[in-house]
């Protein structure tokens, strides 16, 4: 009885996967680049020196470079996992094409908190100050679908 049961979960298991890869189709979708093109749009609109803003904005081009990288990483893994869904592999090799995937969503994660941390590095207390009011407003919120909520409502 007890091993239909793991058979059972283990089927539901993956067929869930499945439905998510499927659903997936388009690839892992990075949103720590949106992450920073919303600093970018902020830097360009706060009141920041011209050696800063210069400083800041070399910053972000270097790191677009690692993020596409980071990006195409995640891609390749995410693709993996699907073709071996889809071929029918073992569940430890799409156990490790899981791990392969969050090692790299982690890996962007850790690059783009260090572009984060350059940018502002180049900036004086207050420019960081300007910048970070910019990102708290509309203008530079960059999580999808959400906007700031408005002064008499409580923040979700």
């Amino acid at each position: 009885m007890r091993y239909r049961i793991s058979i059972a979960i283990a089927a539901a298991l993956g067929a869930a996967v499945a439905l998510r890869a499927q659903q997936n189709g388009g690839g892992p979708h990075p949103p720590m680049g949106m992450h920073l093109h919303g600093l970018e749009k902020c830097l360009a609109s706060a009141d920041i020196s011209t050696p800063a803003r210069g400083n800041a904005q070399a910053a972000l081009t270097a790191g677009r470079d690692v993020l596409k990288a980071d990006g195409a990483a995640m891609k390749a893994a995410h693709e993996r996992m699907q073709a071996d869904i889809a071929n029918g592999a073992d569940k430890s090799v799409i156990g490790q094409d899981a791990i392969d995937a969050d090692t790299a969503r982690t890996k962007m994660h850790t690059d783009a908190q260090t572009i984060h941390d350059q940018v502002f590095a180049a900036l004086s207390p207050d420019e960081q100050s300007a910048v970070n009011a910019c990102m708290a407003s509309s203008a530079g919120h960059w999580k999808h679908g959400q906007r700031p909520a408005p002064p008499d409502a409580p923040n979700p």
